[in-house]
């Protein structure tokens, strides 16, 4: 199976993930698994699969500073662009500053959205996990390369750009 994995596209956990379940099932059928554990087979098997699927980052599209610089500077620039063309690039910077996923950014209410000192905060809720509670929290510094507040501008054109039915949906 762990063979078949390999020529498969699963995530490098997978395996790992199989080897646990296995070894779960033994615990509760009351089989010893000491061959499992012990295997070197497996755990060769394991770590190749892990080898040939982990992410390169060499292979990441990724925004170069100058992209970033030009980006900052459309969204703090008065009389260029519409406001909501600068919601959108504030959103790609936003995701950028504070490492979100867009699934995240769309589980983003902005009511929910603080301005605080040197940081934008907010919080993203998962309807597919354990989060009912208290969503994750994340933070975007409002920090910059080119020393404009980028994030306060944005903050303050969702703000206003912001219905007041259907503010956790704001983004879809």
């Amino acid at each position: 199976f762990f063979i078949f994995l390999r020529k498969q596209k699963c995530k490098p956990s997978a395996p790992g993930q199989h080897r646990a379940s296995v070894l779960w099932i033994h615990r509760r059928m009351q089989i010893p698994s000491t061959d499992l554990l012990d295997s070197e087979l497996i755990k060769s098997l394991i770590n190749l699969v892990a080898s040939d699927k982990v992410l390169n980052m060499n292979d990441k599209k990724t925004y170069s500073m100058q992209s970033i610089k030009l980006m900052e500077n459309f969204v703090c620039t008065k009389g260029v662009g519409f406001d909501s063309e600068k919601v959108i690039v504030g959103a790609t910077l936003l995701m950028s500053y504070a490492t979100l996923r867009w699934d995240d950014l769309l589980h983003s209410p902005p009511d929910l959205w603080e301005l605080a000192e040197g940081v934008l905060l907010g919080v993203a809720w998962q309807t597919k996990v354990e989060r009912d509670v208290r969503g994750t929290r994340w933070g975007a510094t409002r920090g910059s390369l080119t020393s404009k507040d980028w994030a306060e501008v944005f903050y303050h054109l969702v703000m206003a750009s912001m219905p007041e039915s259907g503010k956790r949906d704001y983004f879809m």
